[in-house]
Parts: structure tokens; C-alpha cells; sequence
């Protein structure tokens, strides 16, 4: 991704509102390339409560024609009619696919991915975002977990990912130029999170990493503020900053130096 230069207004937003706080090392933005190559990312999906990453069996949809795919061989395993529901189960350590009347297939070595042609969002069955059903851009890919349980990854491309972020991070009614601060310090975040703890994906879609809650939350001011942005990352020393923020501060923050004191730091400067 190319990087291009940010507005004044922009800069005095990030440097001076509310984020790129807890870095406390002087930063700005560069007209240079961007050292990111991959656009795409891989955001782990909680169950309702967010309390959990894993599911018992994970329950798809979509209003388009959803196909299922085994991974390990690139097999078609299914295509749907619109809004057919498929169920992905673990047995014996091996996936199992069926639809609302019969078993479809078992022992299949997964992961499962699952896609849509036109591009239609695909759903979640159970999973409610802002009281909306949870639905998805992209692929959704359902892989193995620990002790016969299944995680759900959703595979889509930043720019994508950042319209499910953006306006649940902060209300559109903060204005544009809020939103475009947000959406670079979010794309940034989603380039360079703090620690990646998951093995299946690169970040989580709850407040331990940012919010993420897809397709249906998605609003035309925060999306004008993403285009706008499109490719722009905040860089220091020619890299991609860590650039974490926080909802709410009550008027007081730290120098990252003493809330993160670990060897992290080191790579900071």
C-alpha cells in the first residue's frame, strides 16, 4: 500500500485529541512507502457474549449462494440455496458438515472455508452484533481448536475489515475528520498489534484488541473517512507505529514507558 500525505487537520487530531497517547516518542506521518505488503488480515470471531473464541459446532448462512470448501484439498464440499443454513461440527477430530435435514459429509480434514460469489456477506446463526445478526465480507474460514472445538475466522482484505471497526470504536457523529484519525490509528493497530496471542488468526474482534463487529455496524461517515484514508498508516522511523487508544481516559494518561514496562518497549525505540 502506497502511503499518502495526511491533512493538517488530521495530524492535529491524532497528535492532540485523543490518540497515539501511550506512545511516548515523537511521531508523524511520512510520505514514503508503506513497508506493509500483506492487505489482507485474519480476525478472530467470539461467540455472542464475547466471553469465548470457540464454538461447539459454528452454524453459516448468507442471502447469495454459499459454497463450503475443504481447505486441505480445495474439494468443494457444498453449495447452498439463499439463506440454506449449514452446521460445521468436529468428530472423532475430523469435520462434519450438515444442512437442516440430512449429513452432508464427515471426516473431512478442514479447515473449512466458506465464500460467497457475489461477494454476499455471510452469517453466523446465533451471533447478534448491536442487535443485529452477525453477518461478514470476505470468507469466513472455520478451523479446529483445542479439545474438538471450533474456531471462526473471518479472512477479508484491511480496508474492509476497518469499516466494521471504525464506527464501533468511535460514533459517527464525531465528524469526518475524528473518523479519519480513527481509522489510521485503527488501520494501524490492525498492521501492529501489541502481542498476537492466537495462532489461527492475527486479531481478536473484541475490546481486548479493537472492535470488530462486521458487515451490519458498518455507516456511510465512517466509511467515506476510511476511503479517504485509504492505504494511510502514521510511521515513525520509516515503520509502522504501535498505535494503541482507549474509549476513555478521564482526562489522565501515562507515558507508555510505565504502563507497558516489559522488553516490548525496546522495540519502540
Amino acid at each position: 500500500m502506497k502511503i499518502k500525505t495526511l491533512p493538517a487537520s488530521l495530524i492535529f487530531l491524532m497528535l492532540s485529541v485523543f490518540l497515539l497517547k501511550s506512545v511516548n516518542l515523537p511521531i508523524k506521518a511520512s510520505c514514503v512507502d508503506s513497508p506493509v505488503t500483506e492487505d489482507l488480515i485474519r480476525a478472530g470471531i467470539s461467540t455472542n457474549d464475547f466471553s469465548q473464541l470457540e464454538y461447539n459446532q459454528v452454524s453459516l448462512t448468507s442471502k447469495g449462494s454459499l459454497e463450503l470448501v475443504d481447505k486441505s484439498n480445495n474439494s468443494l464440499i457444498a453449495k447452498s440455496n439463499s439463506e440454506e443454513i449449514f452446521i460445521i461440527k468436529i468428530i472423532g477430530g475430523k469435520f462434519a458438515v450438515y444442512n437442516s435435514k440430512n449429513c452432508i459429509v464427515q471426516g473431512v480434514l478442514g479447515p473449512i472455508g466458506a465464500e460467497t460469489k457475489d461477494n454476499s456477506p455471510i452469517g453466523i446463526v446465533g451471533v447478534t452484533r448491536k442487535g443485529k445478526p452477525a453477518y461478514y465480507q470476505g470468507e469466513i474460514e472455520v478451523v479446529k481448536a483445542k479439545k474438538n472445538k471450533l474456531s471462526v475466522v473471518n479472512v477479508l482484505s484491511i480496508e474492509d475489515y476497518l469499516r466494521g471497526v471504525v464506527p464501533n470504536e468511535l460514533p459517527p457523529g464525531f465528524g469526518l475528520e475524528a473518523l479519519k484519525a480513527q481509522a489510521v490509528a485503527a488501520r494501524n493497530y490492525a498492521i501492529r498489534p501489541r502481542v498476537k496471542p492466537y495462532s489461527q488468526f492475527d486479531i481478536c474482534d473484541s475490546e481486548q484488541c479493537q472492535v470488530y463487529f462486521g458487515y451490519n455496524t458498518r455507516h456511510f461517515a465512517s466509511d467515506r473517512a476510511i476511503e479517504e484514508t485509504k492505504g494511510l498508516t502514521a510511521l515513525y522511523h520509516g515503520e509502522v507505529i504501535l498505535a494503541m487508544y482507549s474509549s476513555t481516559a478521564g482526562g489522565y494518561t501515562e507515558n507508555y514507558e510505565n504502563a507497558f514496562s516489559n522488553a516490548k518497549n525496546e522495540a519502540l525505540r
